[in-house]
């Protein structure tokens, strides 16, 4: 009976410390990724920032944006640091706002797109805008996060009376709810 005992006490340490160790690895493991995708987050908007550009590049830096903006969502999910997030997404809008008033000087068809973290149909929203921007060269999205106030996110809801996600503005026209590829490009 002894023996019984002790064999299910190593089995059971045994299975311990298995826990201890797989939880350890991928406790580090996830936070190397976290610690890289920080990196490229923060890489990215000092290359932005520094990037000089002109009518030519605008829509070859939109495409920077837009992944950033991916990435930015991503670290907001995956790393529970509200002030890393804010900290680079008010950076973000600052360096899309830049971006965005050159466009408009461009002859660029302007969308503006502002999200949420609770919002049902952003989703759905975000696979549309990602078809528009592969199939519409004269067209770029600029992503604001209704998470995240800042000034130049105050500026714009008010401006364009964003009060819910999804809203979109194409051109002059504030859509709410989901907005179909048909109304983005006409």
């Amino acid at each position: 009976m002894r023996q019984v005992f002790v064999a299910a006490f190593f089995t059971t340490m045994a299975v311990f410390l298995l826990g201890i160790f797989l939880g350890y690895t991928l406790s580090t493991h996830q936070l190397t990724n976290i610690i890289s995708l920080e990196f490229r987050v923060y890489s990215r908007l000092e290359g932005l920032k520094e990037l000089d550009y002109d009518c030519n590049d605008l829509y070859r830096v939109s495409r920077h944006f837009d992944s950033l903006f991916t990435d930015l969502i991503l670290l907001k999910t995956s790393y529970k640091d509200p002030d890393l997030y804010r900290a680079a997404t008010e950076l973000f809008y600052v360096l899309e706002y830049k971006h965005m008033k050159m466009a408009e000087k461009c002859g660029y068809k302007r969308v503006i797109y502002f999200r949420a973290s609770n919002c049902v149909d952003c989703s759905s929203q975000e696979d549309v805008l990602a078809y528009v921007r592969s199939t519409r060269k004269d067209v770029i999205v600029y992503y604001f996060d209704l998470d995240v106030p800042s000034p130049i996110l105050d500026h714009l809801a008010r401006t364009y009376r964003v009060t819910g996600a999804p809203t979109l503005v194409v051109g002059d026209k504030v859509y709410r709810g989901f907005v179909p590829p048909g109304k983005i490009v006409d």
